[in-house]
């Protein structure tokens, strides 16, 4: 034990190394060495990028829907006879628009955690298969939803 910690101190040697409490756990039982823990650290700050770069995705898209709703806000019809009407027409413009980021949006971050549940060793197609479900769901739930809607207010 005292050998591999002199070598790995000497392999990271200008390397900072932080733990967490699990991780401190596991290299004091001796389950984890310290050039482990330093591979565990990079996946993870990987990992970081990854949602990092999602979010910089997911606002830089939304800021290109606002931007193209400014754009074309005048195009927008609005009916002065039936209020209602123009709420309906405006509403299902938004929901379309939103329907569209959200089918993106969806994709992307089950890309994303497909991607991560493999970086963390998973051969497990079960898992995969799960996550894709998972996706599935969100998605059907943004067409399903209003649908829902409109069978219930036509009821009454």
């Amino acid at each position: 034990m005292k050998k591999n910690f002199i070598d790995n101190l000497l392999t990271l040697a200008n390397t900072e190394i932080t733990f967490n409490l699990e991780q401190w756990k596991a290299y004091n039982e001796g389950i984890l060495t310290l050039n482990d823990v330093y591979k565990i650290n990079r996946v993870d700050k990987e990992i970081g990028k990854l949602n990092k770069t999602a979010y910089n995705l997911l606002a830089f898209m939304l800021a290109g829907v606002v931007g193209g709703i400014e754009a074309y806000k005048n195009t927008l019809t609005v009916q002065v006879s039936n209020p209602v009407g123009a709420i309906d027409t405006l509403g299902n413009t938004f929901l379309n628009i939103f329907q569209g980021l959200g089918r993106w949006v969806t994709l992307i971050m089950a890309f994303i955690e497909i991607i991560k549940s493999i970086m963390k060793g998973s051969t497990n197609t079960s898992e995969i298969f799960g996550i894709i479900f998972k996706y599935v769901i969100v998605f059907a739930t943004m067409y399903l939803l209003p649908y829902f809607f409109d069978v219930v207010a036509s009821a009454f």
